[in-house]
């Protein structure tokens, strides 16, 4: 079995790829994605050059989940 073969991604490119646009299997496969990358926010900008796709670098929106603080027991933690 390969690695790949559970992941949604090869499958999901491989439907595309054959032509299965409006097929339920790629549909389940879009709510899946679309479901686990609600969270995610930013922007990431691409340099398209020869065939190549180069990310030249990720925006972060003003408030990142990452900038909240917790309080956790007696000491505050900012992550």
């Amino acid at each position: 079995m390969n690695a790949a073969e559970g992941r949604p991604r090869p499958k999901y490119r491989e439907l595309v790829y054959n032509g299965f646009w409006f097929s339920p299997e790629r549909e389940a496969l879009q709510a899946l994605i679309t479901e686990t990358q609600r969270d995610v926010a930013g922007v990431v900008r691409l340099k398209l050059y020869k065939s190549n796709i180069i990310m030249t670098g990720p925006q972060k929106p003003e408030k990142s989940l990452r900038s909240k603080s917790r309080d956790h027991g007696r000491r505050r933690i900012v992550v």
